[in-house]
């Protein structure tokens, strides 16, 4: 299985406010020595995909200023490796709508010779084996695999609660929940093939659909085979400063 990957550099900023004023969620420091963006780049290479797209809005200077080339990554490379997309227009720079922004670079992923897309946040620390995850994807014939964590719900817009069955697929997404106990929510790692996100989110477009979670997941969850891959190394989602 050959996938490219996505990663939304802004997608949380509103959860640090303090820190992200200057820069984005994916820049922001952790541990003393890496950035939350070390997480997934590291994730991605690891399991061996060598085309990486990194999306940023607004504030990515410092971010630029990190990543370089991609060189400490091995993914300064002359076919494929490291590519920040910035916005294109003024809006997208204002804008965190997963479906706007993925529509904006859209060309990035219908160019790819890679098969399958996998989208990842920047404020989940995880080592996380991948490719455990790839051959769950296909072990299941899934459409679509979401990786979840188990535990107290973040306090993030827009975040999925899933029931997943004894076969690990997903029954139902609840978005945005009032929940007290722990659940199974969406680490908002996605693994979809690259014609079925191009059919998706052209679809979404034609709706003016803006919510990625509730109109292309939640409203697909009965017609397609959505599977849940619930991570079993240590994580801990960013969900603000506490």
């Amino acid at each position: 299985m050959t996938a490219a990957g996505l990663i939304f550099s802004n997608i949380h900023d509103e959860c640090l406010p303090e820190l992200t004023r200057l820069r984005t969620m994916a820049s922001v420091p952790f541990g003393g020595r890496y950035r939350l963006i070390d997480f997934p780049l590291s994730n991605m290479v690891n399991c061996g995909i060598t085309k990486v797209g990194v999306i940023a809005n607004s504030n990515f200077h410092s971010l630029m200023d990190h990543i370089g080339s991609g060189r400490p990554w091995d993914l300064s490379r002359k076919v494929d490796g490291l590519t920040l997309l910035p916005p294109f227009t003024p809006t997208a720079a204002e804008s965190t709508n997963r479906i706007d922004t993925l529509n904006r670079v859209m060309d990035y992923i219908s160019h790819s010779k890679q098969e399958y897309v996998l989208l990842m946040d920047s404020n989940l620390v995880c080592n996380i084996n991948l490719s455990k995850l790839f051959d769950f994807h296909s072990q299941k014939n899934a459409d679509i695999t979401i990786a979840y964590c188990t535990g107290a719900f973040p306090k993030l817009n827009n975040q999925a609660v899933l029931d997943v069955n004894e076969d690990a697929k997903i029954t139902n997404i609840g978005i945005d929940l009032k929940i007290a106990s722990d659940v199974n929510y969406s680490a908002n790692i996605i693994l979809i093939r690259k014609a079925l996100l191009e059919r998706l989110i052209g679809d979404a477009q034609s709706y003016a659909y803006t919510s990625f979670e509730k109109d292309i997941l939640q409203k697909n969850v009965a017609t397609l085979n959505i599977y849940g891959y619930k991570i079993p190394e240590w994580n801990c989602t960013i969900d603000s400063m506490n």
